[in-house]
């Protein structure tokens, strides 16, 4: 069986990682999600840490397996200011089932991340998490070498 390697796309987390000015609705209660921030969220423990964690929960679904798909899907997700997730959604689709995997993966970390700060407060912000799925080292090399 093929070795699976999921690799975490680190050059992409800073440049997706921001937050956008909106109210939404979540549970029946208006929550803001704020723009400009001191901190932006951050998984505990760190970028080294979130890519561990992806690696390590990924299930790469079989037929994606059997077709040989590597690719990158974006999440978009709210950390609240408690530190829970919420809205979690595709921003960048692949394939259904890689993109689910990527949206079960996000939901497992939840209560998994620091919020972001604005004036020393605890605030709702957006995130955007680029995970890349890779079936082979191989296919990596071909997706890095293709980026170039």
């Amino acid at each position: 069986m093929k070795k699976i390697l999921v690799v975490f796309v680190f050059n992409l987390i800073c440049p997706f990682a921001f937050s956008q000015n909106s109210v939404l609705e979540n549970d029946s209660t208006q929550m803001r999600v704020e723009e400009k921030m001191e901190k932006q969220p951050e998984f505990k423990g760190g970028i080294n840490e979130l890519s561990k964690f992806i690696k390590n929960n990924t299930i790469y679904p079989k037929q994606a397996l059997a077709d040989n798909i590597s690719g990158l899907v974006v999440v978009k997700f709210v950390v609240r200011k408690d530190g829970n997730l919420s809205n979690i959604e595709v921003a960048k689709s692949l394939r259904p089932d890689l993109d689910q995997e990527a949206i079960r993966i996000v939901t497992l970390s939840n209560n998994l991340w620091s919020p972001a700060t604005k004036n020393g407060n605890k605030v709702s912000a957006n995130y955007y998490l680029p995970i890349t799925f890779f079936t082979s080292k191989a296919a990596e090399k071909k997706y890095y070498k293709a980026k170039q």
